[in-house]
């Protein structure tokens, strides 16, 4: 079986510090003539007594284009937690986000958990 690792990596796979991409998992089961869920096999998933977050977070996307936002939305929704989610379209609006975390205006544009960044995004695509 060839998978395109060196021994290197794969010691870094068997002692934790790397993880396996689903990817690479899906190849492994493949070479293996197997499913992917046989790696599972008797996983229980998380405890049932682990509580939400009682605040939801709050997630910034950087997108210019409207289609990708919808997709992006479309993908949160099953998600079991409560998101707010905030879109900035162009890159001068998401200088401007962030400029308005340091006024009080962070009422309304509160400080993301996380950001997806769009890295082609207009007109600021030519500083990456």
């Amino acid at each position: 079986m060839k998978l395109g690792i060196s021994i290197q990596q794969l010691q870094r796979y068997e002692t934790g510090m790397n993880k396996i991409s689903a990817s690479l998992l899906y190849t492994i089961a493949h070479e293996l003539n197997t499913d992917v869920s046989f790696f599972y096999e008797g996983y229980k998933g998380l405890p049932k007594s682990l509580p939400l977050p009682e605040t939801p977070s709050n997630i910034l996307l950087i997108e210019e284009n409207k289609d990708d936002e919808a997709l992006f939305r479309q993908a949160l929704i099953e998600f079991p937690e409560k998101l707010n989610v905030f879109s900035c379209h162009d890159g001068e609006e998401a200088i401007n986000f962030f400029r308005k975390l340091e006024e009080s205006s962070a009422l309304f544009f509160p400080k993301p958990d996380l950001i997806f960044l769009d890295l082609a995004i207009p007109p600021y695509s030519a500083l990456i």
